[in-house]
């Protein structure tokens, strides 16, 4: 049996909440500003896969 570990887990605790914390407020302002996903992206300078995982933890 294969227990999955999120990697946020491996980090400290008050990083792991900024992550979320960060990935919350980038969805946010994206929505807001009715940018894309790629788009914002393309403006963070990261890949849009980063940005997507970002946020989706974020979101839980």
């Amino acid at each position: 049996m294969v227990i999955r570990v999120s990697p946020i887990l491996s980090i400290p605790l008050p990083a792991a909440h900024a992550l979320l914390k960060l990935g919350r407020d980038l969805a946010l302002a994206r929505r807001k500003r009715g940018i894309s996903t790629a788009n914002m992206a393309e403006r963070l300078l990261v890949s849009h896969e980063t940005l997507w995982r970002l946020a989706l933890q974020g979101d839980r």
